[in-house]
C-alpha cells in the first residue's frame, strides 16, 4: 500500500487565490490501496461528473466522497461556480484504466498515479461556465507548475530515470575532465556567485555529472545549449530547489516523448 498523502493539496491551490473548501478528513482519505507510492502522483486527470446542475456542489461531493461504492472518486472537485473542494489526499478511484503515451505509467494503473479532478458537468454538451473554466486553468497551473529550461545540445542529450543525490546553494563549479578536454581554456574552478554558470542553486542528478541548476545567462533558457545539464533561470531554480528533497525522482524523456508529454 502506498504511504504518500498529499497533505499540502489545499495549500497548493489556495496560493492561486481561488476559493478552497476542505472536506472533513480529506488528508487521510484514499482508495483501498492507500496513499501514493514514492515518486507519484505524476499525472493530473480530469473527468466530468455526468451530473446535472441541481447536484452541483455538496450533493456531488457527498456522493463521490462518501456514498459511492468506490468512494473516494476524486482528489478534487470543481463546481460550476469555480469552487474547489478538496476531497482526498491519497490515491482515488476516478481515473480507471488508460494508456500513458509518455511511457511513465503502466497501463491500467492511473488510479494510483494521478491527481484526480472531477468537474461538475453533465457530459452531453453542457458548456463550462466562465468561472469554472478560469478556476480549472488556475488549478492546473497550481498543480503542474512549469519552468522554462535549457537542455543538452546535439550530441549531449540523454534520457532515463535518476534521483536527486545532493543540493547546493550558490555552488562552486568544477568543469568535469571531459569538458576541459573539449574546452581547455576553461578555468578549473569558479567560486559560487552571480558570475558562476551554475547560478543560484544546483540539484545533482544521481551519480552522473549532470545537474539541474541556475544560470548566469538567462538568454540561454529554452535552447539546446548545455552539455547535458538542465538549466533554469535563477528565480525558477530557487523555487524548484525549495520544493525538492534528496531522493526525488528525475525523469528525463527522449525528445520525441517529451514533445508528446508537454503540458
Amino acid at each position: 500500500m502506498g504511504s504518500r498523502y498529499l497533505t499540502d493539496l489545499a495549500d497548493v491551490y489556495r496560493r492561486s487565490g481561488w476559493p478552497v473548501i476542505e472536506v472533513d478528513g480529506w488528508q487521510n482519505r484514499a482508495r483501498g490501496s492507500g496513499g501514493y507510492d514514492s515518486g507519484r502522483p505524476n499525472h493530473v486527470m480530469t473527468h466530468h461528473t455526468a451530473s446535472g446542475a441541481s447536484s452541483d456542489g455538496w450533493p456531488d461531493v457527498n456522493y463521490m466522497t462518501f456514498n459511492h461504492t468506490d468512494a473516494p472518486l476524486c482528489n478534487l472537485y470543481l463546481d460550476r461556480q469555480g469552487n474547489i473542494y478538496v476531497c482526498a489526499g491519497g490515491a482515488t478511484n476516478t481515473n480507471g484504466s488508460g494508456h500513458d503515451t509518455c511511457g511513465i505509467t503502466n497501463d491500467d494503473s492511473m488510479n494510483s498515479s494521478a491527481i484526480g479532478i472531477e468537474a461538475g458537468n453533465n457530459g452531453v454538451g453542457e458548456q463550462w461556465p466562465d468561472a469554472q473554466q478560469d478556476a480549472y486553468v488556475a488549478l492546473c497551473k497550481a498543480l503542474c507548475d512549469g519552468y522554462g529550461i535549457g537542455v543538452g545540445r546535439d550530441g549531449f542529450t540523454w534520457s532515463g530515470v535518476q534521483s536527486i543525490s545532493r543540493k547546493a546553494e550558490w555552488p562552486d563549479w568544477y568543469p568535469p575532465p571531459a569538458m576541459i578536454a573539449r574546452q581547455p581554456y576553461l578555468p578549473r574552478m569558479i567560486a559560487g556567485g552571480p558570475g558562476n554558470p551554475l547560478g543560484a542553486r544546483a540539484m545533482y542528478i544521481g551519480g552522473t555529472e549532470y545537474r539541474i541548476h541556475g544560470t548566469n545567462d538567462p538568454s540561454s533558457i529554452g535552447k539546446h545549449i548545455s552539455s547535458g545539464c538542465i538549466r533554469m533561470t535563477n528565480d525558477n531554480v530557487i523555487d524548484l530547489y525549495n520544493r525538492v528533497s534528496i531522493g526525488a525522482k528525475v525523469i528525463v524523456l527522449p525528445i520525441q516523448l517529451a514533445h508528446v508529454g508537454q503540458q
